[in-house]
């Protein structure tokens, strides 16, 4: 559901909006709610740089490390078409 930012203010959750409630938002606006939306274009490209390097980092200090912990928990954060893996790992080592 796009709206102005000067509307954020008021918006009490996402759930407020049906199809009645979304068709009666847009038929009072008198400019295009997606009007922005095609200005904003970027790329993934540095974005995809810095996850590799990343990534890339994480694995060579894992390999270096001369004990790896085991998860005590493993689960995702999930939003729209975002996957987040996460794991819970010990502070302490095992002696």
């Amino acid at each position: 559901m796009p709206l102005p930012w000067d509307e954020l203010a008021g918006l009490k959750s996402d759930s407020q909006w049906t199809i009645t409630t979304a068709r009666d938002q847009f038929s009072f606006q008198e400019t295009d709610p997606w009007a922005e939306y095609w200005k904003a274009s970027q790329t993934l490209t540095l974005a995809r740089k810095r996850w590799a390097k990343t990534i890339q980092e994480h694995d060579t200090a894992t390999t270096a490390s001369t004990s790896k912990s085991r998860a005590i928990w493993q689960g995702a954060i999930a939003f729209s078409l975002v996957h987040i893996p996460v794991s819970l790992h010990s502070a302490a080592q095992p002696p």
